[in-house]
């Protein structure tokens, strides 16, 4: 809530949540892309995974990000898509990174990026442009990359960026935060 709080006040242009698993991140996404899609009329939202059958079984096929909102603010559904359509004429849309190219030409005025180690490389670098163009701000959640990721060096250089800047937040806090989980299981695990 507090990052929320800040971010829509304003002057924020990155949220990068490096937590450990099950902290909420991906429920904390949806949140603010529903928020800014409402508070923002005609708002294109990208709810951004390393590739778009990770975004189907995460967010579409578990209705997370379809489900969310209050269906008086939805217009249309396009499962095909992975599309939420709202009343407003903002929409909310699943997209994988590793079709880097089609970031080319994209107007997003809201974007989150989930498990950033494991995004193709050059999607950031496609869509960042865009990025500029429309001031779009941008939601990064992810758990800290492993030896072998295949972003591993883009996420801890973005990543270090977001912990110097004045405009960016950076959030790293582990599995133990997230008050719904039994701490004796964490430490058995």
């Amino acid at each position: 809530m507090d990052v929320g709080r800040k971010f829509f006040k304003g002057g924020i242009n990155t949220v990068f949540c490096q937590n450990g698993r099950k902290w909420g991140k991906t429920e904390f996404a949806i949140y603010m892309l529903w928020r800014h899609a409402l508070m923002n009329p005609g708002s294109a939202c990208y709810y951004v995974t390393p590739e778009m059958a990770h975004g189907r079984k995460l967010v579409w096929t578990d209705p997370r990000l379809a489900g969310f909102g209050d269906k008086k603010y939805v217009a249309a559904i396009n499962s095909n898509e992975m599309i939420v359509k709202l009343t407003n004429g903002s929409f909310i849309q699943v997209i994988g990174s590793e079709n880097f190219a089609a970031a080319n030409g994209l107007r997003p005025a809201f974007l989150v990026y989930d498990e950033f180690c494991e995004f193709h490389p050059r999607f950031h670098e496609t869509m960042q442009p865009n990025r500029m163009v429309y001031k779009c701000p941008l939601v990064i959640i992810g758990t800290p990359p492993m030896q072998d990721s295949r972003n591993k060096e883009q996420y801890m250089g973005y990543a270090e960026e977001c912990k110097n800047s004045e405009s960016d937040i950076w959030i790293c806090q582990d599995s133990y935060s997230n008050p719904y989980i039994d701490k004796k299981d964490l430490d058995a695990e």
